[in-house]
């Protein structure tokens, strides 16, 4: 691949090698039992809770302004 550029002869390699010690420090590298892991599932599941409270009640507001006599105007734009 480095003859098709004009780049160092291990440029690729040096890449690889990096990408490759990222990769084994990364999310997916952890241990399934490691407290990171146990952190950030409990933060996704606090996420979609607050996902979920926030849907609703934009819902309710929806429902609450459809009953004032300005909805039609306030929509309109």
């Amino acid at each position: 691949m480095y003859k098709t550029n004009s780049r160092h002869d291990y440029y690729y390699k040096r890449l690889a090698n990096k990408i490759k010690e990222i990769s084994l420090n990364s999310y997916p590298g952890v241990d399934k039992d490691h407290s990171d892991v146990k952190n950030l599932s409990d933060m996704a599941s606090i996420l979609q809770e607050n996902i979920k409270a926030i849907n609703e009640l934009k819902d309710k507001m929806i429902e609450t302004a459809k009953e004032s006599p300005y909805f039609d105007i306030i929509n309109s734009f």
